[in-house]
């Protein structure tokens, strides 16, 4: 019943931007969405073959997105997995490969830890958020390990300009409170931006309170006309109540993160390219305890990578690129519960791109990862776009992989779970079709994907009554995705999306978890100036399997209304599930009902 009334409201919404009039068009340069995580280089969305989404640091704002999860939440393809309430564990799904499997980048910066493979969304705030770019499709021809079902990059912002401050306070549901400063700015040859936020909530279930402060800093010198030097650091302390599962709670535990990340680049600019080099340390402390009286925990997990990147991009006639360069990054954690260890990786990347004509694109390239641990991989990508008359036509194939991270090779809590040391990494073979143009003034895009995935690590009893790790499982995740967004009337726009996804074991035939069939999105936007703007947006996500048990889908709505006061000062509100209904989203953690958040906004 649930998945045919939102078919029917996803029919509607279509209709609409189908049928009303739309707003008169004239595309400037400004209207050219330009990205980089797609090939490494800026470049036009119109000219990728692979399928990538951005969302702009007006759109963030405009959502009262809290990380980069709730950032991500409305894009196709893309299921947002949180344990309760805000400031608990939060992991990204991209067409059904796993959080271990999508790798996520600040600045171009690798951030997946090489202890678990995953990153926290939660832990990664967004108020000196410039745009988040999501890749869907492998990445490995150019970013290697993790980018095996997706990349995600988020890019901060570049100061520069008269200075300006914004000081905003947020309270709501919950007793959820945020508090945020920001200040950017230039002077002479130096641009410069920081931001320092604190936030807080007592939690939706019992012992999920989320303390946390955060601060960022990034400084860009013009060294001369044609090289610069940016510095960037990031830093996190969060303080939370791991409430446990309905079925498994933990009503004494804690985990406190303490999150370090700083960075180096140098750029350099001559009449034939660009080049740069990168280096930066990350640094990811875990302490977990737990007093239960009966089973007692406290352990800890230290984690640091030390990297440094090479890049040079060549012009190429006057029609290509010719991009390359050389990784370098060393991992190092000291756990109780994994030991002491160390793994390196060395890699090079090369990929070119050529018009053979005005309406004809080739790209094409790879890349060779060595690892201390695992052994070689290389990881090929061909893609090609054609124009014909107002259509964009694009299609890509390429592989990635994602290795076996510290926890699968060496967990060491005998007779319960041992790590196996002898894992493969996990490695696909990716297809994708896509058609972009406009219709009836709509902008519109199709996509049809499909991945091979072979030696999946899987956790399971090996057979002595012991809790391991094996290269047992295989799957397919295949699909498609269809975007509509539109302009309706100036100041007025819509958008809708919607996912249809297979994803299997095919050894067993059997779905896998957390890869609904069904899920899709719409919303409208309006803004009048300055006076008023606001938002309102539903997400379906349908039927799904969890870990243990099936998870009814479910459609909530968010509303967002802003109204400027007086000068400078803005008022939000905020109304996350609108119609207070009861979902999942995973099994074992039930989600808030409706809750209501108001901030008040003043720049200067």
């Amino acid at each position: 019943m649930l998945l045919k009334e939102f078919k029917l409201l996803l029919v509607a919404a279509t209709a609409v931007l189908f049928c009303l009039p739309a707003a008169a068009e004239t595309e400037t340069e400004a209207d050219i969405e330009v990205v980089i995580t797609a090939t490494r280089i800026e470049q036009s969305v119109a000219e990728l073959p692979v399928t990538i989404n951005v969302v702009k640091a007006e759109e963030i704002a405009a959502s009262q997105a809290k990380n980069a999860g709730e950032a991500l939440s409305l894009l196709p393809g893309v299921v947002i997995k949180t344990q309760g309430s805000w400031g608990a564990l939060t992991s990204v799904r991209v067409r059904g490969a796993t959080s271990t499997q999508v790798l996520v980048m600040v600045d171009g910066r690798p951030l997946n830890s090489a202890q678990s493979g995953t990153v926290d969304l939660t832990d990664i705030p967004v108020a000196d958020v410039e745009r988040i770019e999501l890749l869907r499709g492998p990445g490995s021809s150019l970013y290697g390990a993790y980018a095996l079902g997706g990349v995600i990059n988020i890019i901060t912002r570049k100061g520069g300009g008269p200075a300006k401050t914004e000081v905003s306070s947020a309270a709501g549901s919950l007793g959820a409170s945020n508090y945020n400063l920001s200040h950017t700015g230039g002077e002479g040859k130096l641009a410069y931006s920081f931001n320092v936020e604190k936030a807080s909530s007592d939690g939706f279930l019992p012992n999920s309170i989320y303390d946390a402060d955060s601060y960022s800093a990034r400084a860009d010198l013009a060294l001369d006309r044609n090289s610069s030097l940016t510095l960037s650091l990031q830093k996190l302390n969060a303080t939370k109540g791991v409430s446990g599962s309905e079925n498994w709670p933990t009503p004494f535990a804690t985990q406190w993160n303490d999150n370090s990340y700083i960075s180096l680049r140098y750029d350099r600019s001559d009449g034939n390219g660009k080049s740069f080099v990168n280096a930066f340390l990350h640094q990811n402390n875990l302490r977990y305890r737990d007093d239960d009286p009966f089973w007692p925990v406290d352990t800890r997990h230290d984690n640091n990578a030390l990297g440094l990147s090479l890049q040079r991009d060549s012009v190429l006639g006057s029609t290509g690129h010719l991009v390359y360069g050389l990784d370098w990054r060393q991992d190092n954690i000291d756990s109780l519960s994994l030991g002491t260890h160390r793994a390196a990786t060395k890699a090079a990347y090369v990929q070119g791109e050529m018009a053979a004509t005005d309406r004809f694109m080739v790209i094409a390239g790879g890349r060779y990862d060595s690892h201390s641990i695992y052994g070689s991989r290389f990881s090929p990508r061909v893609g090609v776009t054609y124009r014909l008359g107002g259509s964009l036509i694009r299609g890509s194939v390429g592989q990635g992989f994602r290795p076996p991270v510290f926890q699968d090779l060496y967990w060491n809590e005998p007779p319960y779970m041992i790590g196996n040391p002898n894992l493969r990494p996990e490695h696909s073979n990716a297809y994708e079709l896509g058609l972009e143009r406009k219709i009836f003034s709509t902008d519109a895009r199709f996509t049809l994907f499909r991945q091979d995935i072979k030696n999946l690590i899987r956790w399971g009893d090996n057979g002595f009554g012991v809790w391991s790790p094996r290269n047992i499982d295989q799957a397919r995740l295949q699909g498609f995705e269809v975007e509509l967004a539109r302009e309706l009337h100036p100041g007025l726009s819509g958008f809708v999306n919607y996912t249809w996804l297979d994803a299997r074991n095919t050894l067993g035939n059997s779905r896998l978890p957390y890869s609904p069939e069904n899920s899709a999105a719409a919303g409208l936007r309006f803004a009048e100036g300055r006076k008023l703007s606001g938002q309102l947006n539903a997400r379906f996500i349908g039927k799904q399997t969890g870990s243990t048990t099936a998870i009814s889908g479910y459609t909530k709505v968010d509303l967002r209304l802003a109204r400027q006061l007086a000068g400078n000062i803005d008022l939000v509100l905020g109304i996350d599930n609108l119609f207070d209904i009861d979902y999942y989203e995973q099994d074992g953690y039930p989600m808030p009902g409706r809750t209501v958040n108001v901030r008040v906004k003043w720049g200067f």
